[in-house]
């Protein structure tokens, strides 16, 4: 188990763990709109904001957070997935111990980037890097099978075994769904992240 540690409780934190908390960075990528400051903001914050969306450039939030007996302070690193900011996204990258790839389950097309742009990417910045597979905005799964919108009625919102095949494929350690609107699945992305930046490499997949 792990849990952020607010201002307060850091001051009970043991100074021995103090001096072997262990630093890690974990990127975030996806395509635009494919939820990623909402996930971040969600589990940093606490919050959510449903308004117009603007794209992140590139921000870092820092978190300590324990995990088991282990302080860790967790350096966050969200990008944007737009095109038109490629060229700035490299610099996102260097230090990174694992990247979530973040695909949004009401839109096809982020999924089959996944394996069409990120990976490539993430193979060229950052060679053997672990990946976590998440699916965002899983509460408009139940919405979109019972809405009227053509686009869904014709192609349905992606299935859960659908982000497992694609885990497979790009050979990622684990996959996971959550939702940013009603806080389901945050604390296990970023769990398995953790968990992913303290483990030794070539670790058996976790779905």
């Amino acid at each position: 188990m792990f849990k952020c540690i607010t201002r307060q409780d850091s001051i009970a934190v043991s100074e021995g763990m103090k001096k072997g908390m262990a630093k890690k960075k974990i990127t975030i990528v996806g395509d635009g709109e494919s939820g990623k400051t909402s996930l971040i903001n969600r589990f940093a914050h606490g919050g959510f904001n449903d308004d117009n969306y603007l794209p992140t450039v590139t921000e870092i939030t820092v978190e300590n957070v324990e995990y088991g007996q282990k302080a860790v302070e967790l350096n966050i690193q969200d990008t944007a997935g737009q095109e038109s900011y490629g060229t700035l996204r490299p610099i996102s990258y260097p230090g990174t111990d694992v990247i979530v790839v973040c695909f949004s389950i009401d839109n096809i097309a982020s999924l089959e980037n996944v394996s069409l742009n990120w990976v490539p990417e993430i193979r060229h910045f950052c060679g053997a890097v672990t990946i976590v597979l998440v699916g965002t905005k899983s509460d408009v799964r139940d919405t979109l099978m019972c809405g009227s919108n053509s686009n869904f009625l014709k192609h349905g919102p992606l299935k859960y075994e659908d982000g497992c095949a694609m885990a497979y494929r790009i050979n990622a350690v684990t996959y996971l769904e959550c939702s940013s609107k009603s806080d389901k699945g945050i604390e296990e992305v970023f769990h398995a992240a953790i968990k992913a930046s303290l483990s030794k490499p070539k670790k058996k997949r976790l779905f």
